[in-house]
């Protein structure tokens, strides 16, 4: 099973992985009229200062991001039955959320190959095995090379719930290694399942363009 770390290496190629998007505004306007005072100390001081600054600066909402900066993650659709059969796809974005638009999406197909037990808190878990497609959008220089996503790989994905603040939410499971060699299932990403579609959205992080 791969680490779905190594899937997203395409993506440094060609994309810049930043912390976080950075923002943007209007620069500081301090507000300070020019003064148009000819006063010489003269008994017939006139000051003439008259002030017509007028601030037309506007801040738009802040979304967090800038244009030259997405988001990117991956997303899954299945038909999983009864929590024996798991069918899908699952695809890998790069969206500019300021601009708005997906600017690449790669699709592999997604089958199970094997139900899994190792996942106490999963109403059901699989072995996915991933397909490469296509690209399903390829809309910016930036987008790796299709031979660089044309890997096949499989990985233990399950369903579960997540206790958080109080509230139960409906969770995509992953399975992965850690430092130490141990197997450990993860919440990772929210999730939809109504006992057939299932449905999830796993974002990563950020990429500058």
């Amino acid at each position: 099973m791969l680490s779905r770390t190594l899937t997203l290496a395409a993506l440094a190629l060609t994309f810049t992985t930043v912390g976080c998007g950075s923002k943007t505004d209007d620069a500081e306007d301090t507000g300070t009229p020019a003064d148009t005072d000819t006063d010489t100390d003269t008994d017939t001081d006139t000051d003439t200062d008259t002030d017509t600054d007028t601030d037309t600066d506007t801040d738009t909402a802040d979304t967090g991001f800038s244009g030259d900066t997405a988001l990117y993650g991956y997303y899954g659709e299945a038909e999983v039955e009864g929590g024996q059969s798991y069918s899908g796809f699952e695809d890998i974005y790069v969206k500019n959320v300021a601009l708005g638009g997906e600017l690449c999406v790669y699709r592999w197909t997604a089958e199970a190959s094997g139900t899994l037990t190792s996942c106490a808190d999963c109403d059901w878990a699989f072995t996915v095995d991933m397909t490469p497609d296509s690209y399903v959008t390829n809309n910016h220089d930036g987008c790796p090379a299709e031979a660089d996503l044309a890997t096949a790989a499989s990985y233990n994905y399950g369903f579960g719930q997540y206790e958080y603040n109080g509230e139960m939410l409906d969770v995509l499971k992953y399975e992965y290694e850690d430092s130490s060699g141990a197997m450990i299932w993860a919440s990772v990403a929210e999730a939809e399942y109504n006992g057939t579609a299932f449905s999830y959205d796993w974002v990563m992080g950020l990429v500058g363009l």
